[in-house]
């Protein structure tokens, strides 16, 4: 069970707008749309819970999920891209932080949110499984939680920006009430960027 003791409020839907998902989606469909450039996105199907603990406050409001999924499928130039999405601050499993593109001739991990962690390849060579880390070149001081601002500054000055604005920004947010009914109605969801 992650959350901050001192910030209560995290865990009330009423004044955070969500758990998991708010708090970690932004950057979550940020990190998709920068690396897949989606047209559309469907979420076919999503789910929320909360596992309970014995850490779980009973002195506050706590109506949050602290675990969220869903199958989406990323539409891009004629191609399907099917992604499982999982996020969490509480599971009774094993925890993990990893990105994962798997594809049919090989695949990309890294560590999420950290930018000092290499980035690796695997692939198939003559029936081996051949692991390589993916030089990066040189890597920023600032962290992917510096990023946001230094784009948002680089873009109101003008200058070449990464940053998510107008249509991208609305359609990487839209993502996260999209879940949230999908996983509420079981009827799957669409977003069109």
């Amino acid at each position: 069970m992650e959350y901050q003791p001192q910030s209560r409020w995290f865990l009330d839907s009423s004044k955070s707008g969500g758990g998991v998902l708010m708090d970690w989606g932004p950057y979550d469909f940020a990190t998709l749309h920068d690396i897949l450039g989606p047209a559309s996105l469907e979420i076919n199907t999503a789910w929320t819970a909360r596992p309970r603990t014995g850490a779980d406050p009973a002195d506050c409001v706590f109506d949050v999920e602290t675990h969220v999924g869903a199958s989406i499928t990323c539409r891009n130039n004629g191609q399907n891209i099917h992604i499982h999405y999982e996020r969490a601050s509480c599971a009774h499993g094993e925890g993990y932080v990893r990105a994962e593109i798997e594809g049919t001739l090989g695949s990309f991990s890294w560590t999420p949110f950290d930018s000092k962690q290499p980035v690796f390849r695997r692939y198939d060579k003559n029936g081996q499984l051949v692991t390589e880390e993916i030089k990066t070149g040189p890597r920023s001081e600032f962290t992917i939680f510096d990023n946001p601002l230094l784009h948002f500054y680089r873009k109101v000055t003008g200058q070449e920006s990464h940053a998510n604005v107008n249509r991208d920004a609305l359609a990487n947010f839209s993502c996260i009430p999209a879940i949230y009914k999908a996983a509420d109605t079981g009827k799957k969801q669409t977003i069109t960027y």
